[in-house]
C-alpha cells in the first residue's frame, strides 16, 4: 500500500495546464492512476493492474511499472512482478527517491520465486526396491484458499454510514432555518468570577 501512496506522490505533476501539448495524455494517465490506486485498496488487483497498464501506455512514466509490479505480486504472479519491478529500475532516474525501497523488493520478489521453486520440485530421494507391492493411495487435492473481503466490506459499511450521516445532517439543515432553532432561557454561565 505505501508504494501506491508513494508512487501518488510522484505522480502528482501529472496535473499539467491544458496548454502543454500531450496535456490530456496525462490528464488520462493520471485518471488511470487514481481508478488504478483505488482498485489496489480494494484487492482487486487484477483490475488494478489493467488501470495502471493504460495509465503507463499513455505516459511511460516508470512509476506505473512499479505499482504493475506491486499488484503481480499482491496475485502471486511473482516473474512477472520482477520483470516489472526490473523495468522500473531501468527507466527510473538514478535519483528517484523510491529506487532503493524497489531494489528491496525486487530482492523479496526474487525470494518468492525462489521459494516457490523449491515447492514445485519434487525431493531428492534415493531410490529403494519395495519387497512387496506398496499399497499406493492418492491424497485429495489441497482445498483452494479464498481471500477473504471482510476489510473491504468494512470499509464499504463505514463509508455507507458515514455518507446516510451526512445525508440527513444536510436534510436537517435544510429543513430547520436557523431562525427557528429553539433557545432555552437557562441564561450565560460566567466562568472566572
Amino acid at each position: 500500500m505505501r508504494w501506491i501512496v508513494l508512487s501518488l506522490a510522484l505522480l502528482a505533476p501529472l496535473v499539467v495546464d491544458a496548454a502543454e501539448p500531450g496535456a490530456t495524455e496525462l490528464q488520462r494517465a493520471r485518471a488511470h492512476f487514481e481508478a488504478g490506486s483505488g482498485l489496489y485498496q480494494l484487492g482487486r488487483y487484477d483490475e488494478a493492474t489493467r488501470e495502471f497498464s493504460a495509465g503507463y501506455a499513455l505516459s511511460h512514466r516508470p512509476q506505473f511499472a512499479l505499482n504493475i509490479g506491486q499488484c503481480y505480486r499482491m496475485l502471486g504472479r511473482y516473474e512477472d512482478a520482477r520483470d516489472m519491478i526490473r523495468r522500473f529500475l531501468d527507466e527510473a532516474p538514478a535519483d528517484a527517491p523510491e529506487r532503493a525501497s524497489a531494489t528491496a523488493l525486487l530482492g523479496e520478489v526474487e525470494q518468492q520465486i525462489r521459494r516457490v521453486a523449491a515447492e514445485r520440485r519434487p525431493p531428492a530421494t534415493a531410490r529403494v526396491e519395495p519387497a512387496a507391492p506398496a499399497l499406493t493411495t492418492t491424497a485429495p487435492p489441497p482445498a483452494e484458499t479464498r481471500r477473504s473481503h471482510r476489510g473491504v466490506w468494512i470499509a464499504l459499511g463505514v463509508t455507507g454510514a458515514v455518507l446516510v450521516g451526512a445525508a440527513l445532517t444536510i436534510g436537517l439543515v435544510a429543513a430547520f432555518p436557523t431562525e427557528t432553532v429553539p433557545t432555552t432561557g437557562l441564561g450565560t454561565v460566567r466562568f472566572g468570577r
